[in-house]
Parts: C-alpha cells; sequence; structure tokens
C-alpha cells in the first residue's frame, strides 16, 4: 500500500510509511478511501500518551488518506490492448473535452491553445471518433518526435465495445500516423515503373515485359511465376487483403502453383499502411475463426 500511495498523483514521494486501519469504500470516480495512521511512529506516539495519562484518540477519527485505483494496472481491470483500427475508431462518449485536446497534445507538435482551438473548431461540424479527430490532426500538425507527458485516463471507455487502455491506444495511433507518412508518394513512384518491349521475364497478371529489378518471383520449387510490381501491389492490398491475408500469405497468382510469396517481397511492393491493413486484416479473420472454431465444439 505505501508504494501505491507514493505513486498516487499528488502524493510526496517522500510520503511516511503508513499503516492501514480500515478499508473505507469507493467512490463513483474509482477513487479507494482507506483509514490510516503513521506504523512506527503512530505506535511510539500512542505508548508516550497512554504512559503520560493523556486521552488516546481511537483509530475511527485517524485521518482518511486516499489512492487513485488508477496506480492499479488497467489489464487487471478488463481493458484490453489496441492493436487495430477498429480499436479507436470508437466514440469514448466518456473522453472529457479537456482529456481529447490532451490526447493530440501528446501525439502532434504545436502549443496547446492551437490544438484546443483547432479540435474544437473540428467538433463543432459534428461529432467523431477518437481515431478520425487524430487522423484528421494530423494533416494539420506535425507529429511529434516522442510522447510528451500529458495528463490523459488511464482507461478509454467503451460501453459497447470494451475499455482500451489509453497508452496503447495511444502507442497504435503513433505507429499508424507513422506508416501514413512513410506511405506518402508510394503510389506515385510505383505509378512510375513501365512496361519494356523485351524484358527479361512476363508478369503473369497483366502479361507485359518488365525487367527483373520491377519483378517479384514466387516461391515455387517447379517453376517461378514472375509478377510486375504494379501488379503485385493490386494483388495484396485488393485481392489478398480483402480475403483476410496477411503478409506472410500471399499466394501465387497461378491456379497450377501453390507456393506463397515471401513476407520481404509483400513488405517491399506495399505501403507501411498497406502492410499494417494487411496484418490487421489477418488477425481479425484469425481471431474469427477461432470464436467460430469455439462456438462448434461438442461435449
Amino acid at each position: 500500500f505505501n508504494r501505491l500511495l507514493r505513486n498516487s498523483p499528488g502524493m510526496s514521494s517522500e510520503v511516511e510509511e503508513v499503516e492501514v486501519i480500515d478499508l473505507v469504500g469507493e467512490d463513483e470516480e474509482g477513487v479507494v478511501y482507506v483509514k490510516t495512521q503513521p506504523a512506527e511512529a503512530g505506535r511510539r506516539r500512542r505508548k508516550s500518551e497512554e504512559s503520560s495519562g493523556r486521552e488516546v484518540p481511537s483509530s475511527s477519527s485517524s485521518r482518511r488518506k486516499r489512492a487513485r485505483v488508477g496506480a492499479v494496472p488497467a489489464m487487471r481491470r478488463g481493458s484490453r490492448v489496441a492493436t487495430c483500427v477498429n480499436d479507436v475508431e470508437q466514440r469514448f462518449e466518456s473522453l472529457r473535452a479537456r482529456e481529447r485536446t490532451a490526447i493530440l497534445a501528446t501525439l502532434f507538435e504545436g502549443p496547446r491553445s492551437a490544438l484546443h482551438a483547432w479540435r474544437v473548431e473540428r467538433e463543432r461540424r459534428g461529432s467523431t471518433t477518437l481515431w478520425g479527430l487524430v487522423e484528421a490532426c494530423g494533416a494539420a500538425f506535425p507529429l511529434a518526435g516522442a510522447s510528451r507527458a500529458e495528463e490523459v485516463p488511464e482507461v478509454l471507455e467503451d460501453a459497447r465495445n470494451g475499455n482500451v487502455t489509453t497508452a496503447s491506444a495511444i502507442a497504435y495511433m503513433r505507429r499508424r500516423l507513422e506508416a501514413a507518412r512513410d506511405s506518402a508518394g508510394f503510389e506515385e513512384r510505383l505509378a512510375a515503373i513501365e512496361p519494356v518491349e523485351e524484358g527479361d521475364f512476363a508478369c503473369a497478371v497483366c502479361f507485359q515485359d518488365f525487367t527483373a529489378a520491377d519483378l517479384v518471383f514466387c516461391g515455387g520449387d517447379a517453376a517461378l511465376h514472375a509478377v510486375c510490381r504494379p501488379c503485385f501491389h493490386g494483388l495484396c492490398t485488393r485481392f489478398a487483403a480483402d480475403k483476410g491475408v496477411g503478409s506472410a500469405g500471399v499466394a501465387c497468382p497461378d491456379p497450377a502453383c501453390d507456393a506463397l510469396f515471401s513476407r520481404r517481397d509483400v513488405a517491399a511492393c506495399v505501403s507501411p499502411l498497406d502492410l499494417m491493413r494487411m496484418d490487421e486484416r489477418e488477425a481479425d479473420r484469425s481471431a474469427r475463426a477461432g470464436l467460430g472454431g469455439a462456438a462448434q465444439l461438442r461435449c
């Protein structure tokens, strides 16, 4: 308890050792109230007062101290870690206005007053999800180099979809913003790749010739099938991703071949944001398949 009390907001790190007398209860804001008294110092004082004949106050008159439940890890209170965009694509109605501003100030560079004014103006246009707010802010403010210490709630509460730890939500949104930033100009560079009249191999999708540097080869043992980078990008982001296939499960488009492309080739031919989306869809498909399998179990 003494370690919990020292780590509580507003408490000094030099707080003296205390002895818990009784647990009083918990209020609506998640604050636990306890009755305490100084541990060793309290016992010495009590003995001194008893020997001098003075009245010793009862434990019920001891001063109350409080420690926030926030010092207890959120995962122990039923909150999950944000791992995909659906975890932050929520409104989180319990978030106060200043807390939404604090989350923006944690992620983006700029004066807090400017971020606050931008958020107020953005929310006047209509309600939005937390990720929608953060994504729009990313178009107006540069991403901060490192997370700044801001007062944010420990848990993002959502009665419908479950609670998410704020730290994991901020970390996930930062990764997604960085992926979007690193993806800028990727499709333009991809569109610059053009076929040649006499190339090394023909693409198995568009059947045009390309040089070997602009092709990706499957891992088949019998024959290597080549796909040009623009077609391979479409194969990954449209066909494979829509089917819930991750970066390690992209199959060769040749119907007679069951080989897979390497994850390294996939990562080189899709943008960081596309790669993130593919892996999230695969994780979601796997989770749904696991739930479906569990539902079919028989005694």
